[in-house]
């Protein structure tokens, strides 16, 4: 079984996206070399967490003797640098996605990781890996294992959590697995607390957003179509309702696929649509038609389109202006950092919409 749930289309994003970073970055394997005398950034130990500690994980256990050190981060998606950042730690190690994250992070890592070059025919570079000489390897989320995990236990103690559910787990309780490792339970809980504040806040800042619905859809152009993001149950829809947005009973239709076919382009309609062209302008080849411009959301107004720019730099483009950053990426990742940058984000966008 296969515990990373995107489709096909989310999977194309993440593919486009990894390009774009290779071409931006040129980082390789060989770079990694230089991390064999580099130290992770911890704070203090806690005394919360009892070593030796066991770590289980579905596909075998290995043996925590004592607090790790040197930390590998190799979620592909680089999400486990950014749990690791809100603990106040930085690793020896991580993919080049983590890269892109620097929009959002800057302010709270305690430095940049040595990065290599992810290939996604090969997520976990075990070779790589070895050179930075972790003491532990951090693993929770991302893409199931595989064959991977006894070439990776065998290097250093892994982490990924007790069960297949633990492993594709949400942030919070992501983090709290890599906290008790790294005798950071309290630091993991303050942050959780720290976060709901956020978007109490935010709600309260702006009430506009309360009760209306939203569609979040991708355009990917050729043979990936047109994805609808927010489905029911997605993160995208789950930072809308932080938001303080209700839930938009159309998204229940597109949980078990995502893809829009032009038979169903009306079913983007929403008290706000953002429509996000990821196809390197071949957008109008949805907003042309007939049955989008008959959208009430669209012949109202009440919809925004978002040029996202991976493929030559982390940006996007909103009404002529250029953004730093990845939106989409920070939207459809279950982040908290990224989501907190990605609802700021949403602010502008948003507010011309409603109505």
């Amino acid at each position: 079984m296969t515990v990373f749930t995107a489709t096909r289309r989310t999977r194309a994003f993440f593919t486009a996206a990894v390009t774009g970073i290779l071409v931006l970055t040129g980082c390789s394997t060989d770079d990694a070399a230089d991390t064999a005398h580099t130290d992770s950034v911890l704070p203090a130990a806690e005394g919360v967490t009892q070593y030796p500690l066991t770590l289980t994980t579905p596909w075998g256990d290995t043996v925590l003797e004592e607090r790790p050190e040197r930390i590998a981060a190799i979620a592909p998606d680089g999400s486990t640098s950014e749990l690791l950042a809100v603990l106040g730690v930085e690793p020896v190690i991580a993919p080049s996605t983590t890269e892109r994250a620097t929009v959002w992070v800057p302010d709270v890592a305690p430095g940049e990781p040595e990065t290599y070059e992810l290939d996604y025919d090969n997520p976990y570079p075990a070779e790589a890996i070895a050179v930075a000489d972790p003491d532990l390897i951090v693993m929770v989320g991302g893409w199931e294992p595989e064959d991977s995990y006894e070439r990776l236990s065998a290097i250093a103690p892994v982490l990924a959590g007790e069960t297949e559910d633990d492993f594709a787990a949400g942030w919070e309780d992501r983090l709290r697995i890599i906290a008790e490792a790294l005798d950071l339970s309290n630091a993991a809980e303050e942050f959780i607390a720290d976060q709901e504040g956020f978007y109490a806040d935010f709600r309260e800042q702006h009430p506009e957003f309360a009760g209306k619905t939203a569609t979040f859809a991708l355009y990917y152009g050729g043979g990936y179509g047109l994805a609808y993001s927010s489905w029911a149950g997605s993160d995208v829809e789950q930072l809308f309702l932080d938001l303080g947005f209700a839930a938009n009973p159309i998204a229940a239709e597109f949980v078990e696929d995502d893809a829009v076919s032009n038979e169903l382009i009306g079913k983007l309609d929403a008290d706000v649509l953002i429509l996000v062209d990821n196809s390197e302008g071949h957008i109008d080849e949805i907003t042309s038609q007939p049955l989008f411009q008959n959208i009430p959301a669209v012949r109202d107004g009440r919809w925004a389109l978002v040029e996202n720019l991976s493929q030559q730099r982390s940006a996007y483009v909103h009404d002529g202006v250029e953004h730093e950053g990845n939106l989409p990426w920070a939207l459809s990742g279950s982040n908290p950092l990224a989501a907190r940058w990605a609802s700021e984000q949403l602010v502008p966008i948003v507010a011309a919409t409603v109505q």
